[in-house]
């Protein structure tokens, strides 16, 4: 959570949480950037490959679906028939 939404919660008497939201899948063998710390929630479609990038190291990923911890800059790459949703969770 930025400085600044951890300010304008408790201000306004909020939690500190950010709601999680769907974000659009990339097209198959394209990456997802992340722009903050996140869980990444990779869930239906047909899946194939997720490859996971930090630096310059790749992994492959032994799974096809699933919960991703991924840090500011970390990437995850798709290879899919049919795209899968994307909801990110907030850290």
């Amino acid at each position: 959570m930025l400085d600044s939404e951890v300010t304008f919660a408790q201000t306004n008497g909020q939690s500190n949480a950010i709601t999680p939201y769907t974000v659009t899948t990339p097209a198959s063998l394209s990456a997802f950037t992340a722009d903050r710390k996140m869980g990444l929630v990779v869930s239906g479609g047909t899946v194939t490959l997720l490859r996971f990038l930090r630096g310059s190291v790749y992994v492959t990923l032994p799974i096809i679906s699933g919960i991703l911890e991924l840090n500011l800059g970390d990437s995850v790459e798709f290879t899919y028939v049919v795209a899968p949703t994307l909801t990110v969770i907030p850290r």
